[in-house]
């Protein structure tokens, strides 16, 4: 499975949709951030990525970028999001992209899918959406 990496209306600025499908595990997002960049060409300058109260997807994600120098995180004051009323926080990621080419050589992994991350499934059939 893989976080959705969307394009927004400006060429430099893609959304990390979703982060916390890999809940609290940002070296995943990272892992994908680096597919989609390397492997499949989609480069940017920023990613953008929200996250809601308590905020520990959009946190632990910050934190582990800022930790391993893969660049600097901006992030707003939590807001009321008036469509869902929802506490929400967003973050801007401005890339270090030598460091992130290091991180890859270094962490990449072609196939991130570990059973930890299939919970309830019959181990003969996987219901879940690993593609």
């Amino acid at each position: 499975m893989r976080i959705d990496i969307r394009n927004t209306g400006c060429c430099a600025l893609r959304e990390l949709e979703d982060i916390c499908l890999w809940d609290s595990r940002p070296k995943r997002v990272v892992n994908d951030v680096c597919e989609s960049r390397f492997e499949d060409e989609q480069d940017c300058a920023f990613y953008l990525f929200t996250d809601v109260a308590p905020y520990k997807h959009g946190e632990s994600l910050k934190v582990y970028i800022i930790e391993n120098r893969l660049g600097s995180v901006m992030e707003t004051k939590g807001k009321r999001n008036p469509n869902s009323s929802n506490n929400v926080r967003c973050y801007i990621w401005k890339v270090n992209n030598t460091k992130l080419k290091k991180w890859k050589h270094d962490h990449y992994e072609l196939d991130v899918f570990d059973e930890e991350d299939c919970e309830g499934c019959d181990d003969n059939e996987c219901e879940c959406n690993y593609d």
